[in-house]
C-alpha cells in the first residue's frame, strides 16, 4: 500500500496513546493486588481488548483513514460506559454472571446508561459537566454523512493503481488529537471507577504522580479524580 503523509499522524498522538496505555495498565497492575477484582470485572478484563483499540487507532491515524479510526474510538467509549454500568449493577457477582447481564439487559444505546454510572470521585458539578462532555464526544464521532459517489470512485480509482486513495484529505489533526485525547481520559475515568475509590487512590498516588509528564496531568476529568486524593499523607508530604 501506498504511504499516506497523513497529517493525522502527529507526534502529540503518540505521546496521547502511550499514556493512556501506561494509566490503563497501571489500573490492571493495580487490580490484581486485591483477590477477585481483576477476575470478576468486565472493565478490567477489557483491558487488551482496549489497548488493541488504542493501538489501532494509533494506526489507523498513521495512514490518515478517518472513518475506521472514529469508529473504533466509538466503541473504546461504548465499550467502558457498558461495562462500568454492568460491573456496579451486578458488584459481588462473578464474571459469568456479569457477562449475561450485559449480553442479555444492556442491548439499548450505551449512552442511555450513563447517567446511571455511579462516579463517586466527582462533585455534582463536575459529574454533570462529565457526563455532557461524554454526550459530546460520542456525537463528534458519529458520521454525518457519507462521502459523494463520485469522490469514492476517484478514491477506488487511485487505489487501483497504487496511488494514495486521499482519504486524509481536507482532515484537521489537531481535531483528531482532540477526540483522540477525549476518549482516552473518558475511558481512564470508567476504568478507575470500576477499580473503586480505594484502588484508583493507589494508581494516583504509586503510579501517575511519579510520571511528572504524563499528558493526563492536564486533563480536566482525570485531574479532578486525582484531586480526591489530595489528604494522602504521600501527597501532603509531597507539598
Amino acid at each position: 500500500m501506498p504511504e499516506s503523509g497523513s497529517p493525522l499522524a502527529d507526534p502529540q498522538l503518540t505521546n496521547v496513546v502511550r499514556d493512556f496505555l501506561f494509566g490503563l495498565h497501571r489500573c490492571f497492575k493495580t487490580g490484581l493486588r486485591m483477590k477477585g477484582v481483576v477476575e470478576h470485572s468486565l472493565s478490567l478484563r477489557a483491558v487488551d481488548d482496549l489497548t488493541q483499540s488504542a493501538l489501532a487507532v494509533h494506526r489507523l491515524a498513521r495512514d490518515g483513514v478517518q472513518r475506521p479510526l472514529q469508529r473504533e474510538l466509538l466503541h473504546m467509549l461504548e465499550t467502558s460506559i457498558r461495562h462500568l454500568y454492568a460491573d456496579q449493577r451486578q458488584r459481588g457477582q462473578s464474571f459469568a454472571q456479569r457477562a449475561r447481564f450485559l449480553e442479555q439487559e444492556l442491548g439499548g444505546e450505551a449512552l442511555s446508561y450513563l447517567h446511571g454510572l455511579e462516579l463517586t470521585a466527582f462533585r455534582d458539578a463536575v459529574r454533570r459537566s462529565f457526563v455532557a462532555q461524554v454526550h459530546a464526544t460520542h456525537r463528534a464521532l458519529t458520521p454525518r454523512e457519507s462521502p459523494p459517489w463520485e469522490e469514492s470512485g476517484r478514491r477506488l480509482a487511485r487505489l487501483a493503481v497504487g496511488e494514495d486513495p486521499g482519504f486524509h484529505h481536507g482532515l484537521d489533526a489537531a481535531e483528531h488529537n482532540r477526540q483522540v485525547f477525549a476518549v482516552s481520559e473518558i475511558v481512564l475515568v470508567m476504568t478507575l471507577h470500576a477499580l473503586g475509590l480505594r484502588l484508583a487512590g493507589q494508581v494516583f498516588v504509586s503510579y501517575v504522580d511519579l510520571q511528572p509528564a504524563w499528558v493526563f496531568h492536564r486533563s480536566a476529568y482525570l485531574d479532578r479524580f486525582s484531586e480526591y486524593y489530595d489528604y494522602r499523607p504521600e501527597r501532603r508530604a509531597a507539598l
